[in-house]
């Protein structure tokens, strides 16, 4: 009797894993070959050209790598190292999923106000984003963005301001952080100001006298004379206006309020007031006794 003995290899295998599963965009994942010790991996990603990897002895090859969209990565065959190599052509793959970056941006109305006056700011993005935001540089605050991806504040403002979007986290696991800043500004519009004088502040009567507005250029200034009905006067581009007139009795000029010109117009309702003191003419009577007399 006689015999031969054929060996049959076995065909090496693969499987392709990816740690963690699921990441933030720009993240890294380690993607982990496991198999026939010392085989040589033919892989592809995303079905992108074909590339190989080789086991080492343990049987484990690994690539770390960043990600910015969702990866398949798919095994395409295993050959043996050795004579004679052997392939096996049975496909299998590992998907990364991969999160995009909440985004948010922020909006304000209107975009100008006068000083005191209110504006609605909001943000809007990611449905559920927690956004961190600060006004004009000070301390970092949160808000929540709703289902819808907004969310709004309410407030008054006395001076110009910046809000700042420093970075917006998504919800979720995992939770997913855009630290690219973005800001808008809200202009906050001064009150006007004019102040009232007379010169001289007192004369006698039926004499003249100058009143003088000064203030902010072009203002409206609204104003009475002693609590009568309301006039107007507009002052210049140098933020002056007069008016000289005679005056009987002590005379008090009120100022009622100053509207800047422009869109929006803003409105001082700050009373002031000068008053101007008139003197009466000074009297003197004659009379003589007896009203009939002799020479000398």
């Amino acid at each position: 009797p006689s015999s031969v003995t054929l060996n049959v290899l076995p065909l090496p295998t693969a499987t392709v894993s990816v740690l963690p599963t699921t990441i933030c965009q720009n993240s890294s994942a380690t993607i982990t070959f496991t198999g026939t010790p010392n085989a040589i991996v033919t892989y592809n990603i995303n079905g992108g050209g074909n590339q190989t990897i080789t086991l080492n002895a343990s049987g484990t090859a690994t690539i770390v790598n960043t990600f910015s969209t969702n990866t398949v990565i798919n095994i395409v065959s295993v050959t043996s190292s050795g004579t004679p190599s052997c392939v096996n052509t049975t496909p299998s793959s590992v998907t990364l999923n991969v999160l995009p970056l909440p985004t948010a941006t922020v909006s304000v109305l209107p975009t100008t106000i006068c000083q005191n006056s209110s504006a609605t700011i909001t943000f809007t993005g990611t449905p559920n984003a927690i956004v961190i935001y600060n006004i004009n540089g000070g301390g970092n605050q949160t808000i929540t963005l709703n289902a819808s991806g907004t969310a709004t504040i309410v407030n008054t403002f006395s001076t110009n301001t910046i809000i700042n979007i420093v970075s917006v986290a998504s919800s979720g696991t995992p939770s997913c952080v855009n630290t690219t800043p973005s800001s808008v500004t809200l202009n906050v519009l001064p009150l006007p100001t004019a102040s009232v004088s007379v010169a001289p502040m007192t004369i006698c009567q039926n004499s003249s006298a100058t009143i003088t507005f000064t203030g902010t250029p072009n203002a409206i200034v609204t104003y009475n004379i002693n609590g009568g009905g309301n006039q107007t006067i507009t002052l210049s581009t140098s933020g002056t206006a007069t008016i000289s007139n005679t005056f009987s009795t002590n005379t008090i000029i009120n100022i009622v309020s100053v509207a800047s010109s422009g869109t929006p117009s803003c409105i001082n309702n700050t009373p002031s007031s000068v008053t101007l003191n008139v003197l009466p003419l000074p009297t003197a009577t004659v009379n003589v006794a007896p009203t009939t007399i002799c020479q000398n």
